[in-house]
């Protein structure tokens, strides 16, 4: 089974993440430069990433009227997404809509899809409009800031997050005798306590470079360099080889591995008690723990290696307001009201995902039960891991990359490097074809037709 997640996106071998994920596969955007004065009526038009009958619309629209009550002179104007045809999933580009000649002024934009659109000056620096509004703070986690903040810029209000963590059977702890994990733990207490668990798995954690390139981001580094354009001297470090031979010992721990897992291997097993550990987002579903069963799923956080530091590769949703907005500072007073104030809309927007803010997180008892308590603390660690932050990877990895990567399970530690850096290589030739490509398309948009995208 094919591990890439082209058609996904984001943390994309993770498996079904809740409801809220859908958002993750789309963008949108804004649009110029003036503030009216305080007594000129002016409309703001927030891109939604959602379709109009989506039970959360409703609470957009009461928050758009509430807004309004509150501000007789600002009207928000709601623009709905559209279902692609014959599927469920939204279709919006963000940087077409980003440059069109009527954009939203506020969008939303999953952090994965912000490094395709943050050198092109398409988004006005949250920072600025934030520090000439004093009301309202951003109690938002500096390293979450840090995940949607370009050459300090901050372009993304991160508004909603989704920690990786370890979901864990509780049953098959109590029958092997073992104490469940709570607090920080290590990969290396991971591998050993795997070994203890009586089921067909111990654990499955995916054979493919998406869980490579979390494991090396405890290690301080990424297998692609920071513009996401470069695998050699990133895939093929002392830390990836490292990483890689960690994992085939783990592996190698299990019999029942007979080959290399994929996501869906991982979810599967767990769900249906084949494993007591398994990795994946928050708020994922398990069939095997609904109902009364749902006692027995426990959480804990991810590891890290005993020579490296805590970090969590986590989901990030935000928005952004367009360079092109006239009416920035109105623009973010919305999102102010939406997304860091207490007040009944944003609580009860709040429920659809776990809020980085921490007004809101209060203001709505987020966090009083176990499980959200580890989604929450886990923001503290957030980062963006290398592969998230390509435009390219996606499409560049492929069938054969995959194919040699896994060939690495059954690789001699001692020829690990090597055949690392031959992998980087051919990476480094399909990045470059995927951007040449990308840069392509970019100059005969631009030379065609411009958008305008209507709030209907």
């Amino acid at each position: 089974m094919s591990k890439n997640p082209s058609q996904a996106g984001g943390r994309t071998y993770r498996i079904l993440f809740p409801p809220i994920a859908a958002m993750l596969l789309l963008s949108a955007c804004s649009g110029g430069n003036l503030t009216a004065r305080n007594d000129d009526p002016v409309t703001i038009r927030i891109q939604l990433p959602i379709i109009q009958k989506d039970p959360t619309s409703i609470t957009y629209e009461n928050a758009a009227r509430h807004f309004h009550e509150l501000n007789p002179n600002m009207t928000i104007e709601l623009a709905y997404a559209s279902l692609k045809p014959g599927s469920e999933s939204v279709d919006l580009d963000p940087t077409k809509l980003l440059k069109s000649d009527h954009p939203p002024d506020i969008m939303p934009l999953p952090q994965f899809r912000l490094a395709s659109v943050a050198n092109q000056g398409l988004l006005k620096d949250l920072r600025q409009l934030q520090s000439a509004d004093s009301s309202v703070k951003i109690d938002i986690p500096q390293g979450l800031l840090d995940t949607t903040t370009v050459n300090g810029e901050l372009l993304l209000l991160p508004y909603a997050a989704f920690p990786v963590v370890v979901y864990y059977n509780k049953q098959l702890f109590d029958n092997a005798q073992i104490p469940y994990p709570t607090g920080e733990w290590t990969w290396e207490q991971f591998k050993e306590t795997s070994k203890k668990l009586k089921a067909p798995f111990g654990s499955i954690l995916p054979y493919d470079i998406w869980t490579l390139d979390e494991l090396i981001g405890s290690l301080g580094t990424g297998l692609l360099s920071k513009d996401g354009t470069t695998a050699v001297g990133y895939l093929d470090s002392p830390a990836a080889a490292s990483a890689v031979q960690w994992l085939n010992a783990y592996y190698k721990d299990d019999p029942n591995k007979r080959g290399p897992q994929t996501a869906v291997d991982a979810f599967e097993q767990f769900g249906s008690y084949g494993t007591g550990m398994t990795v994946n987002g928050a708020g994922v579903q398990y069939r095997g723990f609904q109902g009364d069963s749902q006692s027995l799923l426990g959480v804990a956080p991810l590891p890290y290696f005993e020579n490296g530091k805590r970090v969590n590769p986590l989901d990030v949703l935000g928005y952004g307001i367009s360079a092109k907005s006239e009416h920035p500072a109105e623009a973010w007073k919305f999102m102010a009201y939406l997304l860091l104030t207490d007040n009944a809309d944003s609580k009860e927007l709040a429920k659809g995902f776990y809020p980085t803010s921490k007004t809101i997180e209060q203001a709505g008892n987020r966090g009083e039960h176990a499980m959200e308590q580890v989604f929450m603390g886990e923001m503290d660690y957030a980062a963006i891991t290398s592969l998230s932050n390509s435009p390219y990877i996606y499409k560049a990895w492929d069938a054969p990359l995959e194919q040699r990567f896994d060939a690495l399970l059954d690789a001699k530690d001692e020829d690990i490097p090597d055949k690392l850096h031959e992998i980087a290589q051919q990476l480094d030739q399909a990045l470059a074809r995927e951007k040449a490509a990308s840069e392509r398309l970019e100059q005969e948009a631009s030379a065609g037709l411009t958008l305008d995208i209507d709030g209907t």
